[in-house]
Order: C-alpha cells, then sequence, then structure tokens
C-alpha cells in the first residue's frame, strides 16, 4: 500500500491538490498547491513513516489558523483511516 500512495503523490497535479481541498472546504490557490505538492514530495516518506512535526510546523507558518487547523484535522483523519497499510 506505501508504494500505491508514493506513486500517487509523486503523479499529483496543483489541480489535484485544489479540488481536494475544494471538497474539502479548504482554499487554496495556484501557488498555494505548488508549494503543497513540493511539501509532499520533500518529506512523503517522514510523513508514511509517522514522523509529522516538521510538515505540521511548516504548514502552521505558511496557512492561516482556520485554513491550517482544517488541513491538519484532514490529514489526522487520513492518517488514521490508512495506518494499519503504512
Amino acid at each position: 500500500m506505501k508504494f500505491l500512495i508514493e506513486s500517487y503523490v509523486r503523479n499529483i497535479e496543483c489541480q489535484d491538490i485544489i479540488n481536494f481541498g475544494r471538497e474539502n472546504e479548504i482554499v487554496i490557490n495556484n501557488d498555494e498547491a505548488m508549494f503543497l505538492k513540493e511539501l509532499l514530495n520533500d518529506y512523503l516518506s517522514d510523513v508514511l513513516e509517522g514522523n509529522d512535526y516538521n510538515v505540521l510546523q511548516i504548514l502552521k507558518e505558511r496557512f492561516d489558523g482556520t485554513r491550517f487547523d482544517k488541513m491538519k484535522n484532514l490529514y489526522l483523519v487520513y492518517k488514521e483511516k490508512y495506518k494499519n497499510y503504512l
């Protein structure tokens, strides 16, 4: 499963990030989507190993409180949902 997640993230497009945000009531512009894409690629192995502190700190510095909270909560939902596959 980890391989599938890595493959998906490596091929994700900025529009995919924008659409996913919209579906979850998080407004993300093109520059932010590019930033998130690069962040995912740079820290993917850390996140998949459960070492998410640095990524969450970077997100907290980049996004306002409400959007950061929504992103963090969404991340935690998916982390819990797929924990048995990592």
